[in-house]
């Protein structure tokens, strides 16, 4: 990730760039033999490292509260980007209110559309007809989002000063709303593999962390969900595909910060799934099978480069 910041009368704009590469395995679906198992998913082979980039324009309006901490770098920020993939293209806008280092308050939009390339949909439609998710047509069909999202952050070692003392812990709430153009009420798309439907959503994440004096700048354990609000958003797929189901994640997260201006992070992550009743491929349309207890599985290695000057 490159970070650029320059000031203007006062406010200040940050261009960033990000270069990540995730290596993960294929995690074949294995069928559930209960109701209410939890199950791991085998891993059958290592996929291809996938590339993918971000660029954000960011301008910041500081904002004066007062001397106190609590009030410390107060600002609003405009956040406008696109994010690209080999088979995505997404773009955002946001603003983000930050009245305190404890806490923010963001509004953001997007919109994506994608493509195919080695038989991998970016973006797909799902046709009951033939049980498969057909792809949708690029620049033409796009899915968007409406997003609300609150964090929160602490660092004890406000409260007990020192190189040792810095356990840090951050969570964040978002509320969404996801749909594709292409798509009516209750029938299903895939985005980047994902299959999904319209509707409101919501999702967040934890983290416990230790920020350390010395290369190897944090390490941290992380837990994360996300679902939809209301299974009816599947309309007759609903009790079959139970469509409340919500995704939980476990990871691993760690920073190492070469200089003060080179950073690495990397992210390891267990995401849990639907698991099904039925034999199924990791290419299947799953809208149509029996959900059936949860289903685990690694989904690899994240890597994330920053350079900031």
């Amino acid at each position: 990730m490159l970070i650029i910041t320059c000031s203007l009368f006062g406010n200040e704009w940050k261009f960033t760039t990000s270069a990540v590469l995730q290596l993960s395995p294929v995690n074949q679906p294995s069928p559930s033999i209960s109701a209410d198992e939890n199950h791991l998913a085998p891993m059958t082979e290592i996929n291809i490292p996938i590339p993918f980039g971000q660029f954000i324009a960011q301008y910041v309006i500081p904002l004066n509260f007062g001397d106190s901490p609590v009030f410390q770098n107060a600002n609003i920020s405009l956040v406008a980007g696109p994010a690209l993939t080999p088979i995505t293209l997404d773009t955002q806008f946001g603003v983000t209110f930050t009245p305190s280092p404890l806490c923010n308050i963001g509004l953001a939009a997007t919109a994506g559309t994608g493509w195919t390339l080695l038989g991998h949909d970016g973006l797909a439609q799902y046709d009951a007809s033939v049980n498969t998710y057909k792809p949708l047509n690029t620049f033409t069909d796009w899915k968007y989002s409406f997003i609300t999202q609150v964090n929160f952050q602490f660092d004890f070692g406000i409260l007990f000063p020192g190189d040792w003392t810095h356990i840090v812990t951050t969570a964040n709430y978002i509320v969404s709303y996801e749909a594709s153009t292409a798509a009516n009420q209750h029938e299903s798309w895939l985005w980047a593999g994902k299959e999904d439907v319209n509707g409101f959503q919501h999702a967040g994440n934890v983290m416990l962390g230790y920020m350390m004096p010395f290369k190897f700048k944090l390490i941290g354990l992380t837990a994360g969900w996300k679902g939809h609000f209301h299974g009816d958003d599947f309309g007759n797929y609903n009790i079959s595909y139970d469509g409340s189901f919500v995704e939980i994640s476990l990871g691993l997260h760690s920073i190492i910060e070469f200089s003060e201006k080179s950073k690495l992070i990397i992210a390891a992550v267990v995401p849990s799934r639907r698991g099904f009743i039925e034999e199924s491929n990791i290419t299947d349309a799953f809208i149509s099978k029996t959900k059936a207890g949860r289903e685990w599985f690694f989904n690899g290695i994240t890597i994330q480069w920053l350079y900031s000057f």
